[in-house]
């Protein structure tokens, strides 16, 4: 008891005023002194080397406070600090309100100009005095070709004729050694000869050629989109690189339909009379085919 009082005492010396504690006893039969704890009101607040005890409550693990909802546990209270906007927020809102507005101004310049383009007519001008014209390029060929030919072997034993002579109808051309004389079918002019006298022939080999070059017969190739514009009797210009500066007239004679896969063309031929042999044939010429008006109509959305 005696070392439990010293204890005692020593706590009180380094822990408690200097007020004497109060000695009580207890009810019971131990007759045991009971010293009464020291309670907080006989303890010192001013300023000493003891200071209170403070009462700390741990935070709760799962709910997070706010830097702004913290209060100091001494009970004293603090001016709230501003708070600021993040400057990133904002020019985000910036950004977006700028793209925003400059799409509103190209939509609204599109709508203007989409107005104003479905308010305009257009109107197609066509120049006074002129006709649509459907050009080619042509190969001149002569009125009529005669061949002579004869279909079995023989023997030529005279020509009668020579290259360049015109000859008439039934006039003869050539003697043969068992078959007797070989006679012109037309008029034309003798272009060629293709064996001697006293010459073996096989069958059907070409002896001579008659051309009747009164009139030219051009054949032409044109553009397959003018197809169905072209019909005889359309009148035609024809002219020759060999010729500067003559022109000659003709009239579309016939109109091939058949069309020309590797240039996407079509034939026609041009008929030119009273040409004076000017044309010669295998001539290479240019024509022109004059399309009517009322044939060839055009509008907006095309050829019709």
């Amino acid at each position: 008891m005696e070392g439990h009082q010293k204890n005692h005492h020593q706590f009180q010396s380094g822990t408690m005023p200097t007020t004497a504690p109060t000695t009580a006893f207890s009810s019971d039969d131990s007759n045991l002194p009971h010293t009464q704890p020291p309670t907080i009101a006989h303890w010192p607040l001013g300023p000493g080397p003891i200071k209170p005890p403070v009462l700390i409550m741990p935070d709760a693990p799962a709910r997070k406070r706010s830097p702004s909802s913290l209060r100091p546990r001494s009970g004293l209270q603090t001016t709230r600090k501003p708070v600021r906007r993040s400057p990133t927020k904002s020019r985000l809102l910036w950004t977006m309100t700028s793209i925003v507005a400059i799409l509103g101004v190209m939509v609204g310049v599109t709508w203007i100009d989409t107005k104003a383009v479905a308010d305009v007519m257009f109107f197609q001008v066509n120049p006074p005095h002129t006709t649509p014209v459907a050009a080619g390029n042509g190969i001149v060929f002569p009125l009529q070709r005669f061949d002579l030919s004869y279909p079995t072997n023989e023997q030529v034993l005279e020509i009668l004729v020579k290259v360049g002579d015109e000859v008439k109808p039934d006039q003869a051309l050539v003697r043969l050694a068992h078959h007797g004389l070989l006679a012109s079918p037309m008029r034309g002019i003798v272009t060629a000869i293709n064996i001697n006298p006293n010459e073996m022939f096989p069958a059907n080999m070409q002896l001579l050629t008659i051309m009747d070059e009164t009139a030219a017969i051009v054949h032409t190739k044109l553009p397959l989109a003018m197809f169905g514009h072209i019909s005889p009797g359309l009148a035609a210009d024809v002219s020759s690189s060999a010729l500067p500066g003559h022109t000659f007239e003709g009239t579309v004679s016939t109109v091939i339909p058949q069309a020309d896969t590797q240039t996407d063309t079509f034939e026609a031929w041009v008929r030119i009379d009273n040409q004076k042999e000017a044309l010669l044939p295998g001539m290479k010429v240019s024509v022109r085919i004059a399309v009517a008006q009322s044939i060839i109509r055009f509008h907006l959305g095309g050829e019709v």
